[in-house]
């Protein structure tokens, strides 16, 4: 499975609508595009990791990237991801993301409205949830491979064997499109990763986008071990998806997204409306 947020092809990136300055927001620089305090504070990414043993590293990269969950109530983490959220872009900054999109082209995108709206209909929840209906485009295209990129806040992009793959599982779904939606947050330090060839800080992001997806799925009602299963399905679809989710490039271990997956669920699922409901005296 290819997650690409695509960040080395994104020439606009927006900041957060809001600082947080000392527990007050103010308003951004437009002239510098900065990361957001909001984002410092939910998570603590050091790419100035020294050579160190593989296992090591391993649990460096799942440590960074739960730091900012752990400690922290569903409510505060929900509140941190609001203001780190950017405004959508401007139309003409679109037909520039828009201008060329991998693996798409005239062939091979689907262009049945029906079947597009059904798709538009099962993903619409995590959409609204994540302030990108009606701002973030779809686009199914025909590939052999189970793909998902993005183009931060303006496209998602789906493969019609990711929707093979995981059939009518509309939790999985979700999943997949919630990672996709939180690559926006990161895109700056996406960026910044991919461009010094940091490739221990592009899995560490990867593994931050997946807890982000854990805690949207558990606002939503949803299990996130439907997005595990799916995630395992698709690691081991072909030779090429098994050797991206090996741990050796750009994503990490399949191991390690499930342990991050688990883990994020595990911290939250009691704060969940069906959990507290399941705790109230019959």
């Amino acid at each position: 499975m290819i997650f690409a947020s695509d960040a080395l092809m994104v020439a606009i990136l927006r900041p957060a609508v809001g600082f947080i300055n000392n527990g007050t927001a103010t308003c951004p620089v437009p002239e510098v595009r900065l990361l957001s305090n909001a984002l410092v504070l939910l998570m603590v990414l050091s790419f100035g990791v020294s050579a160190v043993f593989a296992q090591d590293q391993k649990e460096i990269e799942i440590s960074r990237a739960e730091s900012g969950f752990t400690g922290k109530s569903l409510a505060e983490i929900n509140l941190a991801l609001a203001r780190m959220r950017p405004e959508p872009v401007s139309q003409s900054d679109r037909v520039i993301l828009t201008s060329s999109l991998p693996f798409l082209t005239d062939r091979n995108r689907v262009e049945d409205t029906r079947q597009l709206a059904l798709l538009y209909a099962r993903i619409e929840k995590t959409l609204r949830f994540c302030q990108r209906y009606g701002v973030v485009d779809l686009i199914l295209f025909r590939h052999p491979e189970p793909i998902v990129y993005s183009r931060a806040g303006v496209v998602l992009a789906i493969s019609t064997e990711v929707l093979k793959i995981i059939g009518n599982d509309d939790a999985a779904l979700a999943g997949i499109v919630a990672h996709e939606l939180a690559h926006e947050y990161v895109a700056l330090q996406m960026l910044s990763a991919i461009r010094s060839g940091n490739l221990s800080g592009i899995r560490e992001l990867e593994l931050f986008c997946d807890a982000v997806a854990v805690v949207v799925l558990l606002d939503l009602g949803l299990d996130p071990a439907n997005y595990s299963r799916a995630l395992k399905r698709i690691a081991r679809h072909s030779k090429a998806a098994t050797v991206l989710n090996d741990g050796s490039s750009t994503h990490p271990a399949i191991e390690l997204r499930l342990q991050v997956i688990s883990d994020i669920s595990n911290i939250f699922k009691s704060q969940t409306p069906v959990a507290r409901l399941r705790k109230l005296p019959r």
